[in-house]
């Protein structure tokens, strides 16, 4: 089923490109499924192959909240009532919204498949007015994703959505922005997943964003040219990996990173880092560990978590900006074992900020694990 140059239009409702093959917008076709008055509606392009091509667009976006778009499945391909792709691709001059354009939050945006994922598109899901908050938004494939576009999940007022990035493994390769293919894109299987360092530091728009990186196995930072992976401002991140053997997972695995390399927020954003972990607790019987140089925030908290050992090769600074607190700063080793160990070779620092000479409160922090060596805290 193809929409190419046409557009399927239903105000504020219901529209389905359902195939058993290919469901494709392509040319300058359009989904529109806004509304000028009310909340946006839902659309759905759902085939074995699922995608959208060239200029095409998906626009749920709604005057008092963003609608819902799912392209290829819905969230994690969990949802029995929607059948998923083998494979989704939406091109570099597509688009997916599901904006809040008057007042409210922004929608629901899924872009699934259960093989492999391309996306060098766009999406927006803004959260609008004084209470509206950023949406969410799901890039996947199951097994790998090729992905180097960007999102924006703000919001004018409220509090930034969330972008998940979810495929079986994840390496963060140095270096410059991914290049989206040049002339036509196919479906079909793309390699291990990698994100470039660029493409991850620039992807997501909006203060008090999140971006949730979770994989079954591993995620890796490659050795970094520049040491750091600076995140944009406000912007949050967390590292996820499951590792639990009863979903098809490796025990073993975790997050690595250089030693000599520094992940940075700046604007309040926090970093957390989750070893064995399924998004709601530690999982039983997995051995993941962390492995981390330095992290830097200005008052965003710190959480390491790690179903097994934690180690830190550099250190921990939260300090905050003027008249705010440090950042908490929680390091949990050995959650699923008995095994593990807390190991932070240089200092914690949760010093806050300081305004007309006087210093703020310092950030709380937790340190537990089987053993914990040469830890300093400063503050």
């Amino acid at each position: 089923t193809w929409v190419k140059t046409s557009s399927l239009v239903a105000e504020g409702g219901f529209v389905e490109l359902l195939a058993s093959d290919m469901a494709v917008v392509a040319g300058s076709g359009s989904i529109d499924v806004s509304s000028g008055a009310a909340m946006g509606g839902e659309a759905r392009v759902l085939g074995d192959n699922a995608g959208l091509f060239d200029t095409a667009s998906v626009n749920a976006s709604g005057a008092t909240g963003g609608g819902t778009v799912l392209v290829g499945g819905d969230f994690q391909g969990g949802n029995p009532e929607i059948s998923n792709a083998t494979y989704a691709v939406v091109a570099s001059d597509a688009e997916i919204l599901a904006d809040a354009t008057a007042a409210g939050d922004g929608g629901r945006i899924i872009v699934w498949s259960d093989r492999s994922t391309q996306f060098y598109g766009t999406i927006s899901a803004r959260g609008a007015g004084v209470d509206g908050d950023g949406g969410f938004a799901e890039v996947s494939g199951k097994e790998n994703l090729a992905f180097a576009g960007t999102a924006d999940l703000g919001a004018e007022q409220g509090v930034g959505g969330t972008l998940l990035l979810d495929p079986a493994s994840i390496t963060i390769t140095d270096g410059g922005a991914d290049a989206s293919p040049q002339g036509d894109v196919a479906f079909g299987d793309v390699g291990p997943t990698t994100i470039t360092e660029t493409t991850l530091e620039n992807t997501l728009a909006g203060a008090n964003s999140q971006i949730v990186l979770e994989a079954q196995n591993d995620i890796i930072i490659d050795d970094l040219t520049d040491d750091v992976l600076t995140l944009g401002s406000g912007v949050s991140i967390v590292f996820r990996t499951r590792n639990d053997t009863g979903s098809g997972d490796n025990a073993t695995g975790g997050f690595s990173m250089n030693s000599g390399d520094t992940i940075q927020t700046s604007g309040g954003g926090a970093v957390t880092i989750l070893a064995g972990h399924d998004g709601a607790a530690f999982v039983a019987g997995a051995t993941s560990d962390i492995t981390v140089g330095s992290i830097v925030t200005d008052g965003g908290a710190v959480v390491l978590g790690a179903s097994r050992s934690i180690t830190v090769d550099g250190g921990i600074t939260t300090i905050g900006a003027a008249d705010t607190p440090g950042g908490q700063v929680d390091l949990l080793a050995g959650q699923s074992t008995t095994a593990g160990t807390l190991t932070v070779t240089g200092a914690i620092i949760t010093t806050g900020g300081v305004a007309t000479g006087i210093g703020q409160d310092a950030g709380a922090g937790t340190l537990s694990g089987g053993d914990v060596d040469a830890v300093l805290m400063s503050r």
